[in-house]
C-alpha cells in the first residue's frame, strides 16, 4: 500500500491516460486479495484429521463423509483463486507495459509542474463519504447512458463463461486470457491492449456448421457483453426474433433495413449483407461526428438470435454502476450516488441499482467543446 500510494502521489499522476492505469491498478490489487482469501478458503474448508469429543461419532465413514461434503467446497475456492491469479497476472503484464512506455513518452519538461492531488487519509472518511462532505473515491454511482459508462467489471463476463462450465486458460508469452465451451467449439479470448478504444474481446464459434466470429471494443459495458456470452450458453430458438423491434421499443430510429441510430444519435448499429443470408456483418459504434470514439463492434456472420441478444442489451436504460472516473469521459454521462464498493458481480447481468437509495446528486456533466449537452 505505501508504494501504491507513492505512485499515487508522483508525477504520473499528471501522464495522460493515467487515471485508468491507475485504476487498472487497484483492481488489480482486489484480485490479489481476493485470490488470497480464496486461497484461505481452501484451508478453512478442508476438515482437518483430528479426533472428537468422547462419545461423538468418530469412525472412519464418517471422516470419508467430511472429506466429501468439503472438496466441491475446497475445488470451487481453488478455481475462483486461479481466476483472479490469471487476472492479476494479465492486468500486471499490461499495465508494466503501458506504464513504462508512458512514463518514457512523457519524461521531460513538458510534464506539467502542477502537484499531484492530496490523498484524503482513511482515518478522515465516514461511510464511504469524505469528511468534507465529497465522494470518497471508493464511492459508485449510477451512470447513464450505460453505453457510454466504459466496460466495469470484466468479471461478469468470465464469470458468466465459468457459470456454464467454460474452462480458461492463458498464456506466459502474451497478455491473454481464453475461455472454451463445455463443447469445444466457441472460443472468447481477452486480450486488453494498451487502448480501450480497441478491441479486447475476440468471440469465434460456428452455428449450423458455418463459422463466425466476433469482435468487442474494450471501452464496451461488460453488462452488455454478459448477456451476449450469456445466450452462448443457453440452446438456439426455433425461430429467432429480428433485432429491429428491440432497438425501435427504446426510442431508436430505424432508419433503413440495416440501420439503426439511438436518439442521441451517437450510438448506431448497422448491417452489411454478404454473400448470403447469414453471412451478414452487423457494427455498432459509439462516436461523435467530430469528437471522441468510445467504442465499436463487429460481428460477423453471427447468428441473428445473439445478434439479438446484444441489440437487446444495447438498447437498454437502465443504469449501470460505476466509479467517479471508471468511464471514458465524464463530460458524456451523468452520474449519481448510489454508496460504496460492493463486491463484483453482486447482481446478474442485465438488473439496475434502482433498489439502492440515492445518498446524493452530482450536478449533470457539462457540455463539451461544440456545444453537445448531457445524455438523458
Amino acid at each position: 500500500m505505501d508504494r501504491l500510494a507513492a505512485l499515487d502521489g508522483s508525477q504520473y499522476t499528471v501522464v495522460p491516460g493515467s487515471r485508468f492505469a491507475l485504476d487498472a491498478l487497484a483492481s488489480t490489487v482486489h484480485c490479489t486479495t481476493i485470490a488470497a482469501a480464496e486461497l484461505a478458503g481452501i484451508l478453512a474448508a478442508n476438515p482437518l484429521p483430528g479426533t472428537a469429543f468422547h462419545g461423538a461419532p468418530d469412525t472412519d465413514t464418517v471422516r470419508a463423509l467430511l472429506h466429501q461434503d468439503a472438496s466441491p467446497l475446497m475445488e470451487e475456492h481453488r478455481t475462483e483463486a486461479l481466476e483472479q491469479l490469471d487476472l492479476a497476472y494479465t492486468s500486471c503484464s499490461y499495465l508494466a507495459t503501458i506504464i513504462t512506455r508512458d512514463v518514457k513518452k512523457h519524461t521531460g519538461p513538458h510534464i506539467p509542474t502542477q502537484p499531484a492531488p492530496a490523498l484524503t487519509p482513511p482515518a478522515q472518511r465516514q461511510g464511504g463519504h469524505a469528511m468534507n462532505g465529497a465522494p470518497a473515491d471508493d464511492s459508485l454511482y449510477a451512470t447513464t447512458p450505460r453505453f457510454l459508462a466504459g466496460p466495469g467489471d470484466v468479471r461478469l463476463v468470465t464469470r458468466t463463461l465459468r457459470a456454464a462450465g467454460w474452462t480458461s486458460s492463458s498464456e506466459t508469452d502474451t497478455i491473454r486470457l481464453t475461455y472454451t465451451s463445455p463443447q469445444g467449439d466457441t472460443t472468447a479470448i481477452l486480450q486488453p491492449v494498451p487502448s480501450g478504444f480497441d478491441h479486447w474481446w475476440h468471440i469465434t464459434g460456428s452455428h449450423n456448421d458455418r463459422p463466425w466470429t466476433a469482435y468487442f471494443g474494450g471501452n464496451l459495458p461488460s453488462e452488455v457483453l454478459a448477456e451476449f456470452v450469456g445466450a452462448l450458453t443457453r440452446p438456439a430458438p426455433e425461430h429467432p426474433a429480428q433485432p429491429w423491434p428491440a432497438l425501435t421499443a427504446a426510442g431508436w430510429q430505424h432508419l433503413h433495413d440495416d440501420s439503426a441510430r439511438h436518439p442521441s444519435q451517437i450510438l448506431g448499429f448497422h448491417r452489411v449483407d454478404g454473400a448470403g443470408p447469414a453471412a451478414s456483418t452487423w457494427i455498432a459504434e459509439a462516436s461523435t461526428p467530430f469528437g471522441p470514439h468510445f467504442w465499436d463492434c463487429e460481428l460477423d456472420s453471427v447468428p441473428v438470435h445473439l445478434v439479438t441478444v446484444f441489440a437487446a442489451a444495447l438498447a437498454r436504460e437502465e443504469p449501470v454502476l460505476r466509479t467517479r472516473y471508471g468511464v471514458p469521459d465524464l463530460d458524456y454521462v451523468n452520474q449519481t450516488v448510489t454508496g460504496t464498493q460492493d463486491p463484483p458481480n453482486t447482481r446478474s447481468p442485465g438488473t439496475s441499482p434502482a433498489s439502492v437509495t440515492a445518498a446524493g446528486t452530482i450536478r449533470p456533466a457539462t457540455s463539451p467543446a461544440g456545444g453537445r449537452g448531457p445524455l438523458r
